[in-house]
């Protein structure tokens, strides 16, 4: 055990990840929670505001909720239940020993550095008691302080009967058999709207500058958060985003709902992705009316422009701010660019940890990642780089974000892509797999990560730790066996096959301007036989998809690249042996 002291704030999933890496590099830790239990805003409480709701099921499909060393058990569902996540999270504080590490019930004051050191006031027994520790980790999280819009409309309304999203439960029983208006497209919007949907009179869900929905699943146990690759995030990305918008649109019409008051102003993965389409269902019932903008109110009118209706009371699904921290950091700029997300450049002794928000996947994930980063750092293991190249990063990845993720940037400068900020964060721990050398050393675990479901346990497959490593390969090889794995590995291969095609395209072309006409026929021709043969096979699989089930093809047709390379081959070999079997003369 180390003589440097961690203070961490926060006994969520964060504070939780940031204690068992932190005690796992022999550092000396302690954690303080305000409430009476951990599990952050897992932890359902009807008398407590924040926090799930008490039907609330994870967003996030289980493959992104497991911890890297302590997975959920077999037979979890797909999208479990709040309270199947919270004790798990319960087990997995005894599992590591944590418990003792943990102190409840505190109110921390303040936190201020002084000397050097950090000192953590908070009241105990009635009296102020003043800890000192050398490092600090905040993660007390972004679902503190609700966030109130400044609107010129909503003041107008009864503000008695205007209620943040964070005050629901304690309110619940007062919106029966009333007209409710919910303002806001998230995801705590989504599940309110669905369960007001069963209770109250009606709900008119106001989206003021649209929304990207996608379902949960593709088809039963099978979740839509598990298409994407690495091998789309290397060479498909923005197409692959491109045509996975265009497929919802397709189905489902604008924004993935067909609701045109809530077209969204963004391009698919460029803005927050709310996962769940279950409200739609409720509006096909005539239960939920879909608005835009409010555009005013005269008592308890409320004026959406095509609609109009007396309403009882306004729900506000606007989100959270972080100005709590003003209060628990007072001499702490907690404003400031932080590099990665977690540290302030000029003083790497303070860390935050869960201040993040992916696109998809989940929080926890990126939770893990940085705490582990933390622990390395804290435990001198990992040297950062110095202020002025932080700084730089900085700049160059709240740029890149602002532009990305414009239509939020306002009230989440914190979104991120998990897939490229998960790399860089593995990349700052030395766990990041190496691509190149695996595709020479180990090419079926290549294959694996390379063509398979993107997953957190990528990084922890050359872990030190036995245990750790076994359970990312078992992991990995039920993503690999899944539904989902297979069809992805299927569009896999097609995606293959048109890069390809599209590479020997290129090669024809530039190969006719050099070596003339004649020659550039010859390889349209080569290329027009490939493209055939393959066109030929897929419609086989269909046939046999059609006779024995779509999971005999996806796990019989799983070589289409082989026989794509096989076909070239044969074609090769015929053009050398017979050059004038075609000619183009």
């Amino acid at each position: 055990m180390t003589s440097i002291k961690v203070g961490i704030i926060g006994g969520g999933f964060s504070g939780i990840y940031s204690l068992k890496y932190c005690l796992q590099e022999k550092l000396k830790c302690k954690l303080f929670e305000g409430s009476n239990t951990i599990g952050g805003v897992w932890k359902y409480n009807k008398d407590k505001s924040g926090g799930v709701l008490k039907n609330s099921h994870a967003s996030s499909s289980l493959a992104f909720l497991h911890p890297t060393d302590f997975p959920f058990p077999e037979g979890t569902a797909e999208f479990p239940h709040h309270s199947v996540v919270y004790n798990h999270l319960e087990k997995y504080v005894d599992y590591f020993n944590l418990r003792k590490h943990i102190q409840l019930n505190t109110y921390i004051k303040q936190v201020i550095k002084n000397n050097n050191k950090w000192i953590i006031s908070y009241f105990k027994n009635g009296t102020t008691v003043n800890e000192i520790f050398d490092k600090i980790i905040i993660c007390t999280g972004v679902h503190q302080t609700p966030y109130i819009p400044n609107d010129q409309h909503l003041s107008k309304f009864n503000q008695k009967k205007v209620i943040h999203s964070h005050y629901y439960e304690q309110h619940r029983e007062q919106f029966e058999n009333k007209n409710i208006v919910l303002i806001g497209g998230g995801e705590t919007a989504h599940d309110i709207a669905t369960d007001l949907a069963t209770y109250s009179k009606h709900v008119y869900m106001s989206i003021r500058n649209g929304q990207w929905f996608q379902g949960k699943i593709v088809s039963t146990n099978e979740p839509a958060d598990l298409f994407f690759n690495r091998f789309m995030h290397s060479i498909w990305a923005r197409p692959y985003a491109e045509f996975i918008g265009f497929g919802n649109e397709l189905m489902w019409g604008d924004g993935g709902t067909g609701v045109k008051e809530w077209k969204p102003k963004s391009r698919y993965f460029n803005s927050f992705l709310t996962k769940g389409r279950e409200h739609t269902l409720w509006i096909s019932k005539g239960r939920i009316t879909p608005c835009g903008k409010i555009i005013n109110i005269k008592k308890n009118l409320v004026d959406f422009g095509k609609v109009k209706a007396k309403i009882d009371y306004i729900i506000l699904c606007t989100g959270y701010e972080n100005t709590h921290l003003k209060k628990l950091l007072p001499k702490t700029n907690y404003n400031k660019g932080k590099f990665k997300l977690i540290f302030d450049p000029n003083d790497t002794s303070i860390s935050y940890c869960g201040f993040v928000r992916p696109v998809v996947t989940s929080i926890p994930l990126i939770c893990e990642l940085q705490a582990r980063l933390i622990s390395k750092v804290y435990s001198n293991q990992i040297q950062l780089p110095n202020v002025k190249t932080m700084m730089n990063t900085i700049i160059k990845d709240t740029t890149r974000r602002k532009e990305r993720f414009a239509k939020d940037w306002h009230r989440l400068n914190y979104l991120v892509d998990p897939y490229s900020h998960s790399d860089e964060l593995a990349t700052l721990l030395d766990c990041k797999p190496n691509m190149f050398n695996l595709f020479f050393t180990n090419n079926s675990l290549w294959r694996t990560i390379f063509f398979y479901p993107w997953s957190q346990f990528h990084y922890t497959i050359f872990s030190k730790n036995k245990r750790t490593k076994e359970i990312a390969f078992k992991q990995l090889e039920k993503l690999r066996t899944s539904l989902a794995g297979q069809r992805l590995k299927y569009f896999a291969d097609i995606g293959t096959v048109i890069l390809l095609v599209f590479v020997l395209c290129i090669i024809t072309i530039i190969s006719g301007i050099i070596y003339g006409s004649r020659f550039l026929l010859k390889m349209l021709a080569n290329i027009g036989i490939v493209v055939s043969i393959m066109i030929i096979l897929v419609g086989i699989s269909m046939i046999i998809s059609i006779q024995k089930g779509v999971t005999y093809t996806l796990r019989k047709d799983g070589n289409f690249t082989i026989k794509l390379i096989l076909v070239i081959l044969v074609l090769s070999y015929i053009r050398i042996t017979k050059p004038n079997l075609y000619n183009c003369n």
